[in-house]
């Protein structure tokens, strides 16, 4: 049953001209909010069991506890992106990452500008600001990337 709905799904994405297509005209949205409304519906109606939700509950509170940061380790964390920053080429880093938003802009695979950011010492949050920067956002610019990963 399974396999048959997905064979149904991707024959109806054929139909649409392919996944670029499906997205482009709206096929692909569609269908997901009425996925997504069919299986609120289910859990709804009880056909769909979510534990705690639905099936199971119980009156009685919940203790509940908000995780916090040690503060000790926080500070450790802090004096050690400190220290890195400190001991970085900032030069290297800096070129790195223009590598890596030029990789954007020119629509290229952006595997190999990571790694080399990554090699420099630059950090996650530097590596993701500079795509992001490039991109603005996911969906204004998702018919520009071409889903670049299949291609």
């Amino acid at each position: 049953a399974m396999e048959e709905g997905a064979l149904e799904v991707l024959a109806e994405i054929e139909a649409q001209g392919g996944m670029v297509k499906a997205i482009e005209n709206g096929w692909a949205s569609a269908e997901s909010e009425r996925s997504v409304a069919q299986y609120l519906s289910r859990v709804a109606s009880g056909e769909h069991v979510v534990v705690g939700h639905n099936k199971y509950r119980t009156d009685e509170p919940v203790e509940r506890s908000v995780f916090r940061i040690d503060p000790a380790f926080e500070q450790k964390q802090k004096d050690r992106l400190a220290k890195l920053r400190a001991e970085r080429n900032d030069a290297e880093v800096t070129a790195k990452l223009e590598a890596l938003r030029q990789a954007v802009r020119d629509d290229n695979n952006m595997v190999r500008p990571c790694i080399e950011a990554a090699k420099a010492r630059a950090t996650f949050g530097e590596m993701t600001q500079a795509i992001y920067g490039e991109m603005k956002s996911f969906r204004e610019n998702f018919r520009d990337l071409k889903l670049r990963m299949y291609a």
